[in-house]
Parts: C-alpha cells; sequence; structure tokens
C-alpha cells in the first residue's frame, strides 16, 4: 500500500478517535454511536446528499455527527468541500458534478467505518 493511503488511513483513525473523545456524557455517546453504526448504510441506500439532510436535521447529537463529516471534507489535504460552505448546500451546489459528488461518498463512505470502529472501542454501552 502506498504512503499516502497509510497517512490519510492513520489520519482518519486519528480523526475519528478524537471526534468521540470530544463527546459529552454518555447518553450523547450513545446515540452517536447508534448514528456512526447507521450512517454508511445510509449513504449507500439513500445518497449522501440524503444522509446528511437527514443528519442536520435531527438532534444535536446527529448535527455533532454532520459537523464532523464536513470538517473532515474540508481539512486542508482532504479539500473537497469549501472552508466557508456548509456540507450540505455544498453537495446541493452547482459546484458539485458527479465526480466530486462521488469522491465525497467514497470519502464519507471510509471515514463511516473509522468512526463505526471507534464509537464501538470508545462508547461502552451499558
Amino acid at each position: 500500500m502506498p504512503t499516502h493511503l497509510k497517512n490519510r488511513k492513520l489520519q482518519r483513525q486519528i480523526f475519528a478517535y478524537e471526534s468521540i473523545k470530544e463527546l459529552g456524557n454518555l447518553a450523547d455517546k450513545k446515540k452517536y454511536k447508534n448514528y456512526c453504526e447507521n450512517i454508511a448504510l445510509m449513504v449507500y441506500t439513500n445518497s449522501l446528499v440524503s444522509a446528511a439532510a437527514y443528519l442536520k436535521s435531527k438532534d444535536s447529537v446527529s448535527k455533532k455527527l454532520y459537523d464532523h463529516i464536513k470538517i473532515w471534507l474540508q481539512k486542508e489535504e482532504i479539500d473537497l468541500i469549501p472552508s466557508d460552505k456548509d456540507l450540505l448546500s455544498h453537495l446541493m451546489s452547482s459546484q458539485m458534478n458527479s465526480a466530486k459528488l462521488l469522491h465525497c461518498t467514497k470519502e464519507v463512505m471510509i471515514l463511516a467505518n473509522h468512526l463505526k470502529e471507534m464509537a464501538k472501542a470508545l462508547i461502552i454501552s451499558k
């Protein structure tokens, strides 16, 4: 595996770890874990745009996951969403062609897997 891909994988893992560590109380962490377990399937089944709209419209915990996805896609080394744009509005904009949308979708699917694994490891359901 090329070095830049290994580095990207490590960057995703670190980002997922830090995203989960910043969450507040246990109830919010459990809700976040549930969203993480379902987001990849949501994206696969309904599209990234629909999944983003769902996360943005629900509660504060789903909005946190929405924000984490947006922050990841805005990272300088990823640079799929401009830092001054909202995720959903950019996905719906005329600047988003099918190739960029596919790239965003793939990146979110990979990140979702890392978030799910970190959530399983760090959030203990009792």
